[in-house]
């Protein structure tokens, strides 16, 4: 594998192929104009990342650790923030009209900050389950960011206290809330 400033070359000798990704989390997050609008589903493609301040991935990064501890907080938070189906008859939403909304974070030790990097729909696009029936954020006198601020603050600690040479970490997130409505 080759690394290079706007994209990665993976080449498997054994196999006599390879391939080449142009951009990665990192290059995009520093050049946000320089990003394809019709690249909707590039972001999804991601596991979580980390990068040392010299934009290097760090390769000796705990993951699983990170994975681990994030999926046990998320079982704290019992209520998501939903979007409509794309294709409700899709086996990635299971037959469902609605799926959960996730959205790329990246974790900056140097000003301590988690801040989401991929858009994010307006809120009359977002919906909360509410006693079995989904309901628009303009409904309700919340708005995404305050209703997943508890949250955002738990992973954003996991983060700093495990994000030892990392400088950067880019991972996906759901949103999530804990109190009901």
């Amino acid at each position: 594998m080759t690394a290079f400033e706007d994209s990665v070359f993976i080449y498997f000798p054994s196999q006599k192929t390879g391939c080449c990704v142009i951009g990665h989390p990192i290059y995009w997050l520093e050049h946000p104009e320089l990003y394809p609008i019709e690249r909707t589903d590039y972001w999804w493609h991601f596991n979580t990342a980390a990068y040392r301040k010299d934009g290097t991935y760090c390769f000796d990064y705990n993951y699983c650790k990170i994975d681990t501890l994030i999926g046990k907080l998320e079982q704290t938070y019992v209520n998501n923030i939903f979007i409509k189906s794309s294709d409700p008859t899709s086996p990635i939403s299971g037959n469902r009209r609605f799926t959960i909304y996730k959205a790329v974070t990246c974790y900056d030790s140097a000003i301590d900050s988690l801040f989401i990097i991929s858009s994010i729909p307006n809120s009359s696009s977002l919906f909360i389950k509410n006693n079995n029936s989904y309901c628009s954020l303009l409904e309700t006198e919340n708005d995404w960011e305050m209703l997943c601020s508890d949250y955002f603050n738990d992973v954003k600690e996991i983060l700093k206290r495990n994000s030892n040479e990392a400088s950067r970490i880019i991972l996906l997130l759901e949103l999530r809330y804990c109190f009901s409505q």
